[in-house]
């Protein structure tokens, strides 16, 4: 199976993310950004995490919960499809959501991200709603990367057992979908020389696995926000989104077992 892989050395360096004081900005104060929580994840999901760039039409991902349990109260989908959310704050602050299941040989780690709107026409609602999720599902045979599935409005239509890579990090744009609203693809040619962030290179949110949360509650503080719909897919739907994810490339995985 092939992979296609950039080897463009020190281009895309996994950056950290660190909060930025939000007295520095008044803009910012007013804008609310969450604190992150701490980086926490085994490293199986490490490995496995996407890089992401984000086109300049769309928000970035940010936090989804603080380390007090509040809540992001997300952003009405009014002015343009990137005002009020694409501030390098909201990134600086942001996390990557995982879990993991192995079994047969194979492992499968969805990533959810949090978006506080996705919007397709500015100025209106139409077309557009508060929150967003998107998850991007890794799977692994041993120490290699064969299916990357990218969520777009809760389907699994492009996934790829062919995409590019960095080491084993699939690199991935969140974009808008034509005349419709955001998600994820794989990057092309231009996007890997050009990135968008204000990081001027692929990125990764600090990760908190389904396993190394700070506590049980606030897992499922977040979890509960957002139960069914727009929301993360990694409880209840967690099974049926990886078999969704897998189709028919990964014969043996059984995507509601763990081994």
């Amino acid at each position: 199976m092939h992979e296609l892989i950039f080897a463009l050395v020190g281009l895309f360096a996994i950056t950290g993310a660190s909060p930025m004081p939000l007295q520095e900005s008044s803009a910012l104060a007013q804008r609310d950004v969450l604190q992150r929580l701490p980086e926490s994840a085994n490293s199986l999901e490490l490995t496995l995490q996407p890089l992401l760039d984000y086109d300049s039409d769309g928000c970035y991902n940010t936090a989804a919960i603080d380390p007090s349990g509040r809540t992001n109260p997300g952003k009405g989908a009014t002015g343009t499809p990137q005002g009020q959310c694409r501030d390098r704050a909201q990134l600086e602050n942001s996390n990557a959501y995982s879990r993991k299941r192995c079994n047969n040989g194979y492992c499968a780690v969805m990533y959810e991200y949090y978006f506080e709107k996705d919007q397709a026409v500015g100025g209106s609602f139409l077309g557009g709603h508060r929150h967003d999720w998107e998850n991007i599902v890794v799977f692994s045979q041993g120490s290699k990367v064969v299916r990357v599935a990218p969520s777009c409005h809760g389907k699994y239509n492009n996934a790829k057992n062919s995409f590019p890579l960095n080491d084993k990090h699939p690199l991935m744009v969140y974009h808008k979908d034509g005349a419709g609203t955001h998600c994820f693809r794989f990057a092309n040619d231009n996007d890997i020389a050009h990135p968008e962030n204000p990081f001027g290179v692929f990125y990764h949110s600090p990760l908190v696995g389904w396993d190394n949360w700070p506590s049980i509650n606030l897992r499922n503080t977040m979890l509960n926000a957002w139960k069914g719909g727009v929301g993360p897919k990694l409880d209840d739907e967690f099974g049926d989104s990886l078999k969704n994810a897998a189709g028919n490339a990964l014969p043996g995985f059984d995507p509601y077992t763990d081994s």
